[in-house]
């Protein structure tokens, strides 16, 4: 058993009132849990106990960190991340100051399709380093769990070498992976909607699952990608393959994607910048969380 004990803590915040009552909105101080002076014992890597003033017990702790009168929070969570991926798309920021939007940007040949194509250049150690220092900055600003997509690779071959690549990082670095299979983020120049759909359907879905690659699957649903009728087959193989859904919804149009999360009981739908109200009611009826 090992036992770490954190003292000289200036404000410890527990978040212990908000999470023994599970409120999610309407935030005051008063939820936060806030200890003055406080410490805080941990055993084996769990929170064993918390208090203020001079700790009580812990002395026979392996490790003794003085916090030097700082703040100390729960982890933070960033639940909507693409960490891992090749080149760099800073010239389309510049496109878009200009005027350009993102449509008009992927029509071009930008977009998405630029970072596959970037992506399958990049060897998997040169991958795996670039992402690996963008999760150890996540650290560096509190944030100890991220969910992490692929996406970038649009090929069986290339999702399963990015998914491994992630649970490789997970072994190794103290944060917390969540990782999600963006299989269909879009459509590859050298497929048609219906065969690559069954193709990572059929073919990678299978694998994701029995290696334990993944937690949930995500499809980009919107104009100019993937239909909800496109996706329904993925996202119906994968929880049948106990695989949970999220779903990049609604961002530039109505797709009915939003409704379409509630139907599949999905954990999410990002970005619903053009849900409907109706939708975004009958997704909180079900539970699915709405990530801005």
């Amino acid at each position: 058993m090992s036992q770490i004990l954190v003292r000289n803590i200036s404000q410890l915040i527990t978040n212990a009132p908000m999470a023994s009552s599970k409120k999610f909105h309407q935030i005051t101080e008063d939820d936060l849990g806030r200890i003055e002076n406080a410490w805080l014992l941990v055993k084996d890597g769990k929170v064993s106990d918390f208090g203020s003033g001079t700790p009580s017990k812990g002395n026979e702790s392996d490790q003794i960190i003085d916090a030097q009168n700082q703040l100390v929070i729960p982890g933070l969570i960033d639940c909507h991340t693409h960490p891992l991926f090749g080149g760099c798309r800073a010239h389309e920021f510049a496109q878009r100051l200009g005027g350009k939007t993102y449509t008009e940007i992927a029509s071009a040949g930008g977009g998405i399709k630029f970072t596959v194509s970037e992506t399958r250049k990049t060897p998997t150690q040169t991958l795996m380093e670039s992402c690996r220092e963008r999760l150890i900055k996540f650290m560096s600003y509190g944030v100890t769990t991220i969910e992490v997509k692929s996406g970038y690779g649009l090929t069986v071959e290339e999702e399963l070498r990015h998914l491994r690549i992630y649970q490789k990082l997970n072994n190794e670095l103290p944060a917390t992976l969540g990782v999600t299979c963006l299989a269909l983020h879009a459509l590859p120049p050298e497929a048609k909607v219906d065969e690559f759909v069954k193709k990572m359907t059929d073919e990678l879905l299978p694998i994701v699952a029995e290696e334990k690659l993944a937690n949930w699957v995500d499809a980009f649903v919107e104009e100019g990608y993937f239909s909800v009728a496109d996706v329904d087959p993925f996202m119906r193989k994968a929880q049948d393959l106990g695989l949970k859904i999220r779903v990049h919804a609604d961002e530039f149009s109505d797709s009915k994607a939003g409704l379409a999360a509630a139907n599949w009981n999905a954990v999410s739908a990002d970005h619903l910048e053009k849900t409907p109200a109706a939708a975004i009611e009958q997704m909180a009826r079900k539970g699915v969380v709405a990530v801005l």
